[in-house]
């Protein structure tokens, strides 16, 4: 089993606190929709690192209004990002799973990165777009790609789309749930888009539901110029989290940090 362990004392911290506790005060208390309201009708027109999104955007729901304005969607995973990728010198930024651009804002807003951003969703991407303009302080080149990872071999994935939803679904027509809609986005693996975009000496940031094994053991070839990972792992049908670390290791990266089921991996330069 991997050793669960962070270098962060509030991540050290939090970690003590129970699940279900924690949930109740975070998700009902401290920055539900009650929460969520206060900000709207106060209509902030940053957060609280500085930091513009629309916290009246029809893509957030009412839940996620907090979350954006206190800065902490996401806060494991941006939590190592402003560790291992944000001090770093690596300036060249791939992220899979982009969403509404909230870890790319963030990043654009930090330092002068060449960031690539791929998401599935068309209506996500195009709000990742917004984010990432009105907050790059630094001059940050950019781009988001409209593409679904997928390893199946298809042209193009059917994907499932709800509205006041940062979460989409790969699916068919005849699967999606009610209030969704389907839209036909262009596959691609990671191999592909290395090829395609050919980032150099990278960060890779990835949280795509579980793909991240496919990239692990079918597409190793395409991290090889990545220095740094930063991925939120799940187990898949096919390989135990554990598994995927291993892999990560034996492909020539050494883990820095783990904090729940979002990890850091730096690449092991004796090794290349």
């Amino acid at each position: 089993m991997v050793e669960t362990y962070s270098t962060s004392l509030r991540n050290s911290l939090s970690a003590c606190v129970p699940s279900a506790v924690k949930n109740f005060l975070v998700a009902t208390v401290l920055f539900g929709p009650t929460t969520g309201r206060v900000i709207r009708l106060l209509g902030p027109r940053k957060n609280v690192h500085g930091i513009r999104f629309d916290l009246n955007s029809t893509n957030l729901a009412i839940r996620e209004v907090a979350n954006l304005y206190f800065n902490r969607r996401e806060r494991a995973e941006l939590d190592l990002v402003r560790r291992h990728i944000m001090r770093s010198d690596v300036t060249q930024v791939v992220e899979l799973g982009a969403s509404i651009g909230f870890i790319a804002a963030n990043l654009v807003f930090t330092k002068r990165v060449q960031y690539l951003g791929v998401e599935a969703s068309p209506r996500l991407a195009r709000e990742a777009e917004l984010n990432i303009d009105r907050n790059n302080r630094w001059g940050s080149a950019w781009r988001i790609v409209n593409r679904c990872l997928d390893y199946s071999g298809r042209d193009e994935v059917e994907f499932g789309e709800r509205a006041s939803s940062l979460i989409g679904k790969v699916g068919n027509v005849g699967k999606v749930g009610k209030g969704e809609t389907v839209v036909r986005v262009p596959a691609a693996t990671f191999g592909g888009i290395v090829r395609e975009h050919r980032p150099r000496d990278f960060a890779l940031i990835a949280d795509v539901e579980g793909v991240e094994a496919d990239l692990l053991f079918r597409d190793a070839e395409s991290l090889r110029d990545c220095r740094i990972m930063v991925a939120e792992l799940e187990d898949t049908a096919e390989y135990t989290i554990d598994q995927q670390v291993a892999r990560a290791k034996e492909i020539g990266f050494e883990l820095e940090e783990r904090f729940r089921n979002v990890f850091a991996f730096r690449r092991n330069v004796r090794t290349n």
